[in-house]
């Protein structure tokens, strides 16, 4: 099975030119080896991106799940993501699911936000 799905990099690149800090997002075209800098397509990412953490900062429930048990440490990480949101005055709810998708995720409509540890 034939799949067109190419590889990209999303890189942020800062850099001090002429004693000013310049912030440059280029994107890594994995198949053909180039990296490429389309400024709509960077624009359209930024705007995205700072949508979603706002989103996320506004977020009063938060669910954290958690994808697999076998992974050392990974409780000890989910302790401490659980202190970060109660010290930002949120709910945390903790969620164990093999594959999460959208019907499941449905189940629980207060969260906000989720955090896939995996």
């Amino acid at each position: 099975m034939y799949s067109d799905r190419r590889l990209y990099y999303f890189i942020f690149m800062q850099i001090y030119l002429f004693k000013v800090w310049c912030l440059f997002l280029v994107r890594y075209d994995a198949t053909k080896d180039h990296l490429m800098t389309d400024v709509s397509q960077q624009k359209r990412i930024l705007k995205r991106r700072y949508y979603l953490v706002e989103r996320a900062k506004d977020a009063n429930m938060v669910g954290i799940l958690i994808g697999t048990l076998g992974v050392a440490g990974y409780l000890h990480m989910i302790h401490q993501m659980k202190e970060l949101i109660m010290v930002a005055g949120k709910k945390a709810y903790t969620l164990v699911m093999g594959r999460p998708n959208p019907g499941k995720l449905a189940n629980f409509p207060e969260c906000d936000v989720f955090i896939y540890v995996s």
